[in-house]
């Protein structure tokens, strides 16, 4: 869960050739620049290129850094005084950046980053409407799990949450469960549904930190999943998890947890558990 660590600290014209000339049709102008509109457009443009593509689309607010940092704001600021951004040099709200690498119409590696300068050459497919852009790499993880490695996936994630483009949380839970997808991709799901989701997801985060045959590294990030949700509903899934779950090293990870927080229910459990 590199990416999803980090965030807790807290173009040119589309010249695709004939063969994608349908997806044009997706795209419209937005100051003299085209627009891909659509994800299949998208999906057209990136799998015709021949070697980098990369294109570029609109950050959420909260979203800054400057090619290298990349931070969220549970504030939503835009990463200027007030903000850690403040002491980034360079920092701004977006774009968001994604170079993708392709071989022979398949896509074989994902880069992401926020603002600064692109890291390398490619063809520029230009400016991508923010939803569009989430549901492509969102597909990139879904479908082509078997082409792309675990940080590819964990960049493509990365981007596709810190778009614009409404609730993904279902598709983020969604490959969070899905057991073909490597630990780390399900992790950073895992985190990203609690952040997106909030309590709403509460009750699927916790089956899978309570399921009895599920990886103990994915118990875990669902453990501090729920961390992550308000205090109450948070406080409530630990605390029916320490009494719940049989894998010692969960309940180690649920106390240690439980003893960052403030409430007479969890000390009446550490009372109840020294003196069984």
């Amino acid at each position: 869960m590199r990416r999803a660590r980090r965030f807790l600290a807290v173009g040119g014209i589309l010249a695709v050739g004939l063969s994608v000339a349908s997806g044009l049709e997706a795209a419209t102008q937005d100051g003299g620049r085209d627009v891909i509109r659509s994800v299949g457009a998208l999906e057209a443009a990136v799998d015709s290129a021949d070697g980098v593509a990369r294109f570029e689309f609109a950050a959420r607010p909260g979203v800054w850094g400057n090619g290298r940092t990349w931070n969220f704001s549970r504030s939503g600021d835009d990463g200027r005084a007030g903000s850690p951004g403040h002491y980034c040099d360079g920092c701004t709200n977006g774009p968001i950046r994604v170079t993708v690498r392709v071989d022979a119409g398949v896509v074989t590696g994902v880069h992401s980053q926020v603002g600064g300068r692109w890291r390398e050459d490619g063809r520029d497919l230009g400016s991508v409407a923010p939803g569009a852009a989430a549901d492509y790499l969102l597909g990139l993880v879904e479908r082509r799990e078997g082409e792309l490695d675990a940080d590819s996936r964990e960049e493509a994630l990365q981007a596709a949450v810190s778009a614009p483009a409404g609730e993904i949380w279902p598709r983020l839970l969604n490959i969070a469960r899905n057991r073909g997808q490597e630990t780390d991709v399900r992790k950073t799901a895992l985190f990203w549904t609690a952040h997106e989701a909030g309590v709403r997801a509460a009750d699927d985060i916790e089956d899978i930190a309570v399921a009895t045959d599920e990886e103990t590294e994915v118990q875990e990030a669902a453990v501090f999943a729920l961390t992550q949700l308000p205090d109450e509903r948070g406080t409530e899934a630990l605390l029916r998890l320490a009494r719940e779950n049989r894998n010692p090293d969960i309940v180690r990870s649920v106390y240690f947890w439980l003893g960052q927080r403030e409430d007479p229910r969890v000390l009446a459990l550490f009372e109840e558990v020294l003196l069984d």
